[in-house]
């Protein structure tokens, strides 16, 4: 039972999660190619000086997802967003972010864009930040509510959604 059902949520039978439909990578992995598309159509080339920003930023967003990931890990849930969780992460680099991994993905792309010298890939980080923001935080919030109440609403008051 999801909270998008016409049927009231009961946290102590949830089965599936948030609702997430689409991987929020496969978002993030289209936004990209329309950005590596546009650039076939229309270049928008960057200077040789972002190719290594780029690569740092790239670096910085594998270190943020695998203390994300590291995170799950130690508090056994799962960190698939169509797959149920068992508690809200109110530590480490959630203290400082809700999406922490969402955020991740789109430094990383930010990065490969300035990487690939292609300002199109960085331009269409617009278009994940909507992506992920419309197809998967927003159900993920509205699931974490239902499930956690009180506790997730303080959490939310607390830190922000991006950083």
């Amino acid at each position: 039972m999801t909270v998008h059902s016409d049927q009231p949520f009961d946290p102590d039978n949830d089965k599936c999660g948030p609702g997430v439909r689409v991987p929020p990578p496969m978002m993030v992995a289209g936004s990209i190619l329309l950005g590596v598309g546009l650039n076939l159509i229309v270049p928008l080339t960057l200077s040789t000086l972002v190719y290594w920003p780029g690569v740092f930023l790239m670096a910085v967003a594998v270190c943020l997802a695998l203390a994300c990931v590291w995170q799950f890990w130690r508090a056994k849930t799962h960190i698939e967003p169509w797959q149920p969780t068992s508690r809200i992460i109110v530590s480490g680099v959630y203290r400082f972010s809700r999406n922490p991994i969402y955020l991740a993905m789109f430094v990383f792309q930010v990065g490969l864009g300035l990487w690939l010298l292609n300002g199109w890939v960085v331009l269409c980080g617009s278009v994940t930040l909507r992506l992920l923001s419309y197809f998967a935080i927003r159900k993920e919030e509205a699931y974490l509510l239902a499930k956690f109440g009180d506790d997730y609403q303080t959490y939310m008051q607390q830190v922000r959604r991006w950083f």
